[in-house]
């Protein structure tokens, strides 16, 4: 990540991506917005990735909003946005996230690369470049991606460079609106750091100057190259040596930095990559060990001026000949990526939680036809995709694509107030925002949202009681509350009376679910009855009122009279109306309950 002050232009350098602007305002970026911008929370992906350019911190619009961390799926999310007024925004509900696999393809440039080594990646205004290393014969690879990297690039060989073979790190850089390229090259007495100069546009034929062996340079691979607030400064590991030297630029790009080999720290063993990466004021290198397939920490503290100490974290049981390695933060995690030499596989690193701890090793396999990787370029974005570039001994490069999901109900939205959004499947979702897109004002933010998945409960099918009996219904255990259509708030519910039921219950993540269930009652509601006075089936009763006394039956005849009518407490209908006994026939009834929306009719026979 780079700053630099200036009257007239202010330039933001993210490891090898450059994007740059000119300002009629003095540009002054102090150490406390750089301290900052580090914070884990802020989750600046417009220092992270590519997409932001500074101002002066009193013009600078800074794109900015707020969205729940956790949600449940096919709930409503809505974010809010905190931007300042621009003139365009784009929202994403479904960008492309490291946590993703990564889509791979090979792209076969025989004859104009020479076993690729390192790779550098810039954009001018809306171009895309990639610069290659040819590790076997010394010349310089362009490759020109227009306005996307999903182009086929058109590719160009710039020829040798410092008449030096074995070409390794590059990176290329624009400072102060001047485009510069640095390399790290050569064995034994060719060892050598070597300065590109392209002028006004990396797309331009550079001037090149060697600038010798300083540093106690001894076949130097990786080269990393940042401002750190103040001036430009940058490493490189030494193969043959196992040792580390820093270059320090506090006379400007255009002279030779001061340089100091540091050493052996935290048992390097014929280091090959190398990455820097500031995290909450601190700064920290890591560096691949191709000799014992490990991975070195170095901590500079809070400068990178200081003699770091070093840690090596082992094998991180995936790491196999690692070779070149980069360092990003997508939101709010810290994600490496690690390229296996000799078993061409791809290694994605998680930093969970600090960025001291041990990271989590994931082997992704081999996808884009890797072949003996060598160098990769940073992570970067473009719109809602995320990309890599691998180089590949087979005079080939591997693209990586971080594509979008397609989970969300909403994908993208142009309003400053987008609309509400739902997942549908549980996971990890990246949302972004970018204001004033391809304008110099343009600042991208995102964040990310874990969708948790609903709870499943059932509380059965439906179900029919016999009369006076009871049924326990539950929707299952260890769930944080329980809320039943009863106003219970028990794990489980015990019921006799026919009805609708239903509980929703919600988990420790805050997802809830719904459960319904009806219970219906065996209701057997006798066809006739005999009134003679011999003591048997004498009355018309019913057995399940005597667990709904509150029902009410009311009888009529065929004409609509009615005859009689009582509660569910009493004794039953002796087939008699006003004191005399009704003639044997068919009557009609109407059951009433207290709780059935619908009564229900029939009929009963009086038989004599």
């Amino acid at each position: 990540m780079m700053f630099c002050n200036h009257k007239k232009e202010a330039v933001l350098k993210v490891s090898s991506l450059v994007i740059k602007h000119d300002s009629e305002e003095s540009v002054q970026f102090n150490k406390r917005f750089f301290t900052i911008a580090q914070y884990d929370k802020s989750c600046w992906k417009v220092i992270i990735f590519m997409a932001s350019l500074f101002f002066s911190l009193k013009t600078f619009p800074q794109a900015l909003f707020e969205a729940p961390d956790t949600v449940c799926i096919r709930d409503s999310m809505q974010v809010a946005n905190l931007s300042p007024q621009s003139q365009s925004y784009y929202w994403n509900f479904c960008s492309a996230s490291l946590d993703y696999m990564p889509v791979g393809e090979n792209i076969d440039a025989a004859g104009l690369v020479n076993g690729p080594a390192f790779i550098s990646v810039v954009k001018e205004d809306n171009d895309f470049y990639a610069f290659i290393t040819n590790h076997e014969d010394g010349t310089l690879t362009r490759q020109y991606y227009g306005n996307s990297f999903d182009n086929l690039p058109v590719t160009a060989n710039l020829g040798s460079v410092a008449g030096i073979n074995h070409l390794e790190g590059i990176q290329v850089i624009n400072d102060n609106g001047r485009w510069y390229g640095f390399m790290v090259g050569g064995i034994g007495s060719q060892s050598s750091l070597i300065r590109l100069d392209f002028g006004t546009s990396p797309g331009n034929t550079p001037l090149t100057a060697n600038l010798g062996n300083l540093g106690e340079l001894s076949y130097p691979i990786d080269l990393t190259l940042f401002f750190d607030g103040t001036q430009w400064t940058g490493f490189t590991v030494n193969y043959t040596t196992s040792t580390i030297t820093r270059f320090i630029f506090s006379a400007g790009l255009n002279n030779p930095p001061v340089a100091q080999n540091l050493g052996n720290i935290g048992n390097l063993d014929k280091p090959c990559g190398i990455n820097m990466i500031s995290e909450a004021g601190n700064w920290y290198a890591f560096v691949t060990n191709f000799g014992s397939g490990t991975l070195t920490r170095l901590d500079f503290n809070n400068s990178p001026m200081n003699t770091p100490t070093g840690t090596n974290l082992g094998s991180l049981g995936e790491l196999q000949s690692p070779f070149d390695l980069t360092l990003i933060r997508d939101c709010e995690q810290i994600y490496g990526w690690v390229a296996n030499h000799y078993t061409n596989e791809l290694i994605r690193l998680q930093f969970s939680g600090a960025i001291t701890a041990v990271p989590q090793a994931e082997s992704i396999g081999n996808i884009g036809n890797l072949y003996q990787p060598h160098g990769m370029s940073n992570v970067f974005r473009e719109n809602d995709m995320l990309y890599l570039l691998v180089g590949n001994i087979s005079n080939s490069v591997s693209r990586f694509h971080f594509q979008p999901c397609s989970n969300a109900s909403l994908p993208f939205s142009a309003d400053r107030n987008p609309p509400k959004v739902t997942y549908d499947s549980p996971g990890i979702y990246n949302v972004s925002l970018t204001i004033d897109e391809g304008l110099p004002t343009q600042s991208v933010f995102c964040k990310d949202v874990v969708a948790f998945d609903n709870p499943v409960i059932s509380l059965g099918n439906d179900t029919t009681l016999m009369p006076g009996t009871q049924i326990e219904l539950s929707p299952g255990e260890g769930f944080d509350d329980y809320s039943w259509s009863t106003g219970d708030n028990t794990s489980s519910l015990f019921v006799s009376n026919p009805g609708e039921y239903y509980v929703t219950v919600t988990d420790t993540n805050g997802c809830n679910a719904t459960a319904r269930i009806t219970v219906t009652i065996a209701l057997h509601i006798p066809n006739f009855f005999t009134p003679n006075g011999d003591g048997i089936n004498d009355r018309w009763e019913i057995a399940y009122f005597q667990t709904n006394p509150n029902a009410t039956i009311e009888i009529f005849d065929r004409f609509g009279k009615k005859l009689a009518g009582y509660r569910g407490s009493d004794s039953g209908w002796d087939g008699t109306y006003r004191g005399r006994q009704l003639k044997a026939d068919t009557y009609w009834y109407v059951i009433s309950f207290d709780d059935e929306p619908k009564p229900r009719t029939g009929y009963v026979a009086i038989v004599r």
